[in-house]
């Protein structure tokens, strides 16, 4: 087993101490980035591309709005907090708990398809996914709702998993 020497060490401690400050290793909190942004290669055109996303996250329950005909889509599916199923988790503080039987996660997926550059793949598409919840709050009684959050519910990524297996 190799050994560390001081410097080494030190260098080490420091890193850890810096993520464990930053909050990056705390149980409880997800680390996955917010929005998250996946770029691929599609085999389609952009207008297959399109359509092949609009198709699945149609029935996913996503309600649909193509920004540009064959090049980009936005798709939102709104609903109650825990009833994203697996697609979104939420981690809520003790308010957040309390605010939560009122609470709506926004879960938004953008998809834009532009030509494959390179001259090998004048059939294909670069394509582009990104997404991110945003729960928002309304509390009976309250004379105020409490803020939106951007942290509160996170994509598991699941649904961008798959649709990105729907479109190679």
């Amino acid at each position: 087993m190799p050994t560390l020497d001081n410097k080494t060490w030190t260098s080490v401690t420091l890193c850890v101490a810096a993520a464990l400050a930053a909050g990056a290793c705390q149980p409880g909190q997800s680390n996955a980035p917010s929005p998250q942004m996946r770029n691929i290669r599609s085999g389609h055109t952009p207008a297959e591309v399109i359509e092949r996303a609009s198709a699945f996250l149609g029935a996913s329950g996503f309600e649909l709005a193509a920004s540009t005909p064959g090049r980009t889509l936005t798709a939102k599916r709104q609903r109650p907090i825990g009833a994203q199923g697996a697609d979104v988790q939420c981690k809520l503080s003790d308010e957040g708990t309390a605010a939560a039987a009122t609470g709506q996660a926004t879960f938004t997926i953008h998809v834009n398809a532009t030509p494959a550059a390179g001259a090998k793949s004048a059939s294909g598409s670069d394509v582009f996914i990104t997404s991110d919840v945003v729960t928002s709050y309304a509390i009976e009684g309250a004379e105020a709702s409490r803020a939106s959050s951007v942290t509160d519910c996170t994509s598991s990524y699941s649904v961008e998993r798959e649709l990105t297996q729907r479109i190679r």
